[in-house]
């Protein structure tokens, strides 16, 4: 598929788009955000602004590339959920080390998920387990 989207993207980039939307999230799940990002910005940014799924994709590639600002502005498409976009704000928290608004915006995806969203309910937990320890401590070591 890698090599499928390489060659759409040289010759139809709507349709580099469709293959991209369609499989972008497997991608995201292996950890091949780079690939996911390089393909994505390889597309005329009008197409990407009007495509809610592209822009989610993009958000969350850009997030894992550390690029937290230009992610965030990717992430007002209508079509967005807020429990996803809570997500990758939370994500976006916690590579800023803002435990709280990592907290907060992990709750908030977990109360909107469906129970079957397993991966996504597993990173917020995770989420909020390290920004309680890492609070827990903190608050501990000040004590002292």
């Amino acid at each position: 598929m890698d090599r499928a989207i390489s060659h759409a993207l040289r010759a139809e980039k709507a349709f580099a788009a469709d293959l991209i939307r369609h499989y972008g999230r497997s991608k995201i799940a292996r950890g091949e955000l780079l690939t996911l990002r390089r393909w994505i910005a390889e597309l005329p940014e009008s197409l990407v602004r009007t495509d809610g799924e592209l822009c989610m994709l993009y958000a969350w590639a850009l997030v894992h590339s550390g690029e937290l600002d230009q992610a965030e502005r990717y992430l007002h498409h209508p079509a967005h959920s807020h429990h996803e976009i809570n997500a990758v704000r939370a994500r976006i928290a916690a590579f800023r080390g803002n435990k709280q608004a990592l907290i907060l915006c992990s709750e908030e995806v977990l109360q909107a998920l469906p129970e079957t969203a397993f991966s996504l309910r597993a990173e917020m937990l995770l989420n909020m387990g390290c920004a309680y320890l890492e609070v827990g401590i903190s608050h501990k070591l000040r004590a002292h």
